[in-house]
């Protein structure tokens, strides 16, 4: 319903209002802490470019053991006695998956992947 998407922001108030009411959905968009967390969300995802370019340089140059690469439209990362994490950069950035590709020379993921689990 907080999409910077419109159409999408609309399709899911419409299916929220349906599921909760109008009453419901009126109080979700005007509460401040909602907003508070939408606003920090869009942060997140804003900072997700910088802390990956920095990842990725610094991996470019080590030789720490790390398996990462490209899957579909993530990237993924195994840490050696941490497990894996990958950095989703969504369907619609194709072009930026792409530049850091190059950039980075970072190859298609050739790992284990274990599977989708969000925090």
């Amino acid at each position: 319903m907080f999409s910077t998407i419109k159409n999408d922001a609309k399709k899911a108030e419409k299916y929220l209002t349906k599921i909760f009411g109008t009453k419901n959905v009126d109080r979700w968009k005007n509460s401040s802490l909602i907003k508070y967390c939408v606003g920090a969300s869009k942060w997140c995802f804003k900072q997700k470019n910088k802390y990956l370019f920095e990842i990725l340089h610094d991996l470019q140059n080590s030789n720490d053991g790390y398996n990462y690469g490209i899957l579909n439209d993530a990237f993924m990362f195994d840490v050696p006695q941490y497990g894996q994490f990958s950095v989703h950069m969504g369907i619609n950035n194709k072009l930026k998956v792409q530049e850091l590709r190059e950039l980075f020379d970072v190859k298609d993921y050739d790992g284990d992947f274990l599977g989708n689990v969000y925090i």
